[in-house]
């Protein structure tokens, strides 16, 4: 679990340390409670006010401060405690400094009240606004040159062959487990089943990306053009059954829209080859 109170930002002129957040600022039940110089525990202090109808994850997020004190009263050397701390919402904290009745009660509560107004002043509001535009049509930019980018570079299967229709087309005697092997015992694909460069540029086979019920398939899909059967029947000697035909399901008819989703691709791709960047799509969506 996150601790919100590692979130500190630090001003001189403020009296508390904040936690900020998109949702507003927080500050931490220990200080609080130091600042308000109250005789009490700080466990039965906070057990008292946390009993006055806050709720967790609403009115307050729990933590830990962690302190510095000597190891013992023999030594100088200093050692890390973790205390129990409660990032708490501005309207917490000024509740419980009116719940307080002190002097220094009133004194907080106003600083807490100049925190809120400040906030929801229209300056601040459009401020907060632009700045989620701002990362918004970041994003946006970025998912969509990913995408342009993506799009470019993969090519579409549209009249290629499984490899399984191309054991079939070629009339070899096993499928395509042997097949794949012996591609890759000949040098023609890599270890991970995709095309050698040379055979991508000879136009023999093509790499797409497989979207199987709406999500991304498991690995990179190798499919055989045309050029590439005539290719493979030269190198094994072998008739072509031109009653074979190409799947026409093995074209990427919904590669365009669904990279442009959020979540897909996170990082640059100028310097990825095609293997790994098809791996990069297939793994940048969480399940």
């Amino acid at each position: 679990m996150n601790n919100p109170l590692n979130s500190l930002s630090v001003n001189a002129e403020q009296e508390f340390t904040l936690i900020s957040n998109e949702n507003g600022n927080c500050v931490s039940a220990r200080e609080l409670h130091e600042k308000l110089k109250s005789n009490e525990r700080f466990s039965k202090w906070w057990e008292r006010f946390a009993s006055y109808g806050f709720v967790e994850n609403v009115d307050y997020v729990r933590g830990c401060t962690k302190k510095y004190a000597p190891k013992n009263q023999y030594t100088s050397e200093m050692q890390e405690f973790e205390l129990d701390d409660y990032a708490i919402t501005i309207e917490m904290a000024k509740q419980i400094c009116m719940l307080q009745r002190s002097e220094l009660g009133k004194k907080y509560r106003e600083y807490f009240l100049k925190l809120e107004r400040a906030w929801n002043s229209p300056e601040a509001i459009m401020a907060r606004a632009l700045q989620v535009a701002n990362r918004t049509l970041e994003q946006a930019m970025k998912r969509a040159a990913i995408a342009e980018s993506v799009v470019n570079r993969i090519a579409d299967g549209s009249g290629c062959f499984f490899m399984n229709q191309t054991a079939k087309a070629l009339k070899l005697p096993y499928g395509n487990i042997k097949l794949y092997e012996r591609l890759r015992n000949e040098g023609i694909l890599n270890a991970d089943n995709t095309p050698k460069q040379e055979q991508i540029n000879a136009g023999h086979f093509k790499v797409v990306v497989k979207f199987v019920n709406d999500k991304v398939g498991n690995k990179p899909v190798t499919l055989t053009t045309g050029k590439g059967i005539v290719y493979l029947a030269k190198k094994f000697n072998t008739t072509i059954d031109e009653s074979v035909q190409p799947d026409e399901n093995s074209k990427i008819e919904s590669v365009k829209e669904k990279i442009k989703e959020p979540g897909y691709l996170d990082k640059s791709v100028n310097e990825m080859t095609d293997t790994e960047l098809l791996h990069a799509i297939r793994g940048s969506k969480d399940d």
